[in-house]
């Protein structure tokens, strides 16, 4: 929901002075960033694995909410 509207608030606001990323580039970050959670979470499994998977993808989940949340004080 955070990362929807991050994209819906990007496009009225691309003509102030300040760097926002454009949608496309926004959407590009957010696939990338998928396998980057995916594979840290595998590392945090193994490192740690009492921790279920869930729970550590859920936290880096979280982790990037607030990054996006961040954007939209922007």
């Amino acid at each position: 929901a955070t990362y929807k509207k991050v994209i819906q608030d990007i496009k009225p606001r691309k003509a102030k002075d300040y760097y926002l990323p454009s949608v496309d580039e926004l959407r590009e970050i957010q696939r990338l960033w998928i396998p980057y959670r995916d594979a840290s979470v595998n590392l945090f499994v193994t490192i740690n694995p009492s921790v279920d998977e869930a729970i550590w993808k859920s936290w880096l989940t979280e982790v990037r909410e607030k990054q996006l949340r961040e954007i939209l004080q922007l």
